[in-house]
């Protein structure tokens, strides 16, 4: 059985026509989604904000060690340095 150009567009325009309803979003679900997709935004607004705290103490720590060494290195006295960074003795 051959079917022409036009019919078959036709059958396919009735099936799109039938399937049109069942493609349609209910208004309740609709809603739901939208409300999911709301508390998601606040909850990656309320990460965003943790990892900027994070990040700021971070860089409050790294401050905090950076006074430290610069502290303890400055001394010389320190017993702190590594064999490899300890400055050189000074000569008499």
């Amino acid at each position: 059985m051959k079917t022409s150009l036009p019919a078959f567009i036709s059958c396919l325009g009735l099936l799109a026509l039938a399937l049109l309803p069942a493609c349609q979003t209910d208004p309740q679900r609709l809603a739901r989604l939208e409300a999911v997709q709301e508390e998601q935004a606040h909850e990656l607004a309320n990460l965003r904000q943790q990892l900027a705290d994070k990040e700021e103490e971070v860089a409050q720590l790294e401050t905090c060690v950076s006074d430290l060494e610069n502290a303890v290195y400055e001394d010389d006295d320190s017993t702190a340095y590594d064999d490899d960074s300890r400055p050189a003795l000074k000569q008499l």
